[in-house]
């Protein structure tokens, strides 16, 4: 019999490039190495529901998001996607932190999924910490890429409940890497081994140019050969001023020469709309050549083909330095709101952008966007640019990093998920 692997994966709340360079990555994974198992992706709730246009699985089978070649099922329609897995693989994302849990509560409840908190909580526990049940289950569980770099003391000690579930989990499940040290230091110290932290990847790195590739859209030949050598530009997760954004990236362009091109990276429903913003400060700046919306497929190769990204979403950058390509990530990293996407809780700001940069020594490539308010310090930040990018061997060497950690993780995992698929085996065989 085929192994059985559950990839529980975040909903998204609809069109993220992000979160489906994190989904497709273990598509790609299962097919470099000829894995020989039955995947399953799975989500807890599914996008259609909050649209109001889901059906139950067995009626229509399961559900795709976008124009990604992943098929999700429905945790709450299907107990066998936890019952029957030989392997239930939480994949990237903040599923077990905190505040996540507090976002997911309310949409179920939005959605008449749950009618309280207390029946939300108990859904998200259910199936995220798998609270109910045995530890022989829990064993089969592993998190790769997973964050949950926002926790906060205060959250520990407030919420008890929370705590113990998310130290059970952790402790008990079968191989633990998370994508930044901060959240691998604290796993490590729920597995009784301190200061003993496996960091992992974030989950977009293991994809590949020939999934890229392989992906539709129309951005080739004619169409991608106008995107080269341009400076991709997106913000859409900042409450920094989207013109100084916009003016900082145009003097970037004007100092390399180079033209600007917006890069549509998904929509309304999950960033906020700053093109028009932006455009006051960027002055002239391109359309890609394709049609909008732009396909998945499409907006990868963008970022491929463009000889340097600026902007301030996380995945935006993740997926160009991932290609090659460098990128120079603005970021707000106290942006005097009470939560933050990128930075995490008011007054305990942990920035992810940052995180990521600082373990792969990308940080001259990290603007503050104080920076930017400077009339002084900003010129000077842009001529550094200007310098850095001019050696070449800096951006390429930030990218070898990158790719090294990877290569190493995704051989650590696939060396676990093969050896999970060898005692199912031994097991099966003599029963």
């Amino acid at each position: 019999m085929k192994t059985k692997i559950t990839v529980i994966c975040c909903t998204p709340p609809a069109s993220n490039p992000g979160m489906s360079s994190v989904d497709m990555a273990f598509s790609s994974l299962r097919r470099r190495h000829a894995l020989d198992a039955e995947v399953r992706f799975a989500f807890l709730y599914m996008p259609q529901e909050m649209e109001g246009k889901w059906k139950p699985a067995g009626k229509e089978g399961p559900a795709s998001v976008g124009d990604i070649p992943v098929e999700y099922r429905c945790l709450r329609e299907d107990p066998s996607l936890i019952d029957d897995a030989d392997v239930i693989l939480y994949w990237g994302d903040f599923i077990h932190a905190c505040k996540f849990q507090h976002h997911v509560w309310s949409i179920l409840k939005k959605v008449g999924i749950a009618t309280s908190d207390a029946e939300a909580r108990s859904l998200t526990e259910r199936y995220f910490f798998l609270s109910d049940a045995p530890g022989e289950v829990v064993g089969r569980a592993v998190v790769f890429g997973a964050t949950f770099l926002f926790n906060t003391a205060g959250q520990y000690v407030e919420d008890t409940r929370y705590r113990e579930l998310l130290t059970r989990f952790m402790g008990g499940a079968k191989r633990v890497w998370m994508r930044e040290p901060y959240s691998a230091l604290a796993v490590s110290a729920m597995r009784g081994r301190p200061g003993e932290a496996e960091v992992g990847v974030d989950c977009s790195l293991l994809l590949r140019d020939e999934d890229i590739d392989a992906l539709p859209g129309a951005l080739r030949g004619e169409a991608a050969a106008k995107v080269k050598g341009k400076v991709g530009v997106f913000f859409g997760r900042s409450s920094f001023e989207p013109k100084l954004m916009g003016r900082f990236a145009r003097e970037v362009c004007e100092k390399l020469g180079r033209e600007a091109m917006w890069i549509p990276w998904g929509d309304g429903s999950a960033f906020d709309s700053m093109e028009k913003q932006a455009a006051k400060g960027l002055g002239r700046v391109e359309q890609p050549p394709v049609a909008r919306p732009v396909q998945v497929g499409d907006l990868y190769r963008m970022l491929q083909g463009c000889a340097v990204v600026v902007s301030d979403t996380y995945h935006v950058c993740v997926n160009a330095w991932r290609l090659g390509t460098p990128a120079i990530c603005v970021a707000d990293t106290i942006p005097q709101h009470a939560e933050s996407v990128s930075s995490g809780k008011g007054f305990a700001w942990r920035d992810k952008r940052a995180c990521f940069y600082a373990m792969y020594d990308a940080m001259e490539f990290f603007t503050h966007a104080q920076e930017l308010t400077d009339r002084k310090w900003r010129p000077r930040r842009v001529y550094q640019l200007s310098q850095l990018l001019g050696r070449e061997e800096v951006a390429r060497s930030i990218t070898a990093r990158m790719h090294a950690h990877r290569d190493f993780m995704e051989a650590r995992l696939i060396e676990q998920l093969r050896a999970m698929a060898t005692r199912k085996s031994t097991v099966t065989a003599g029963s």
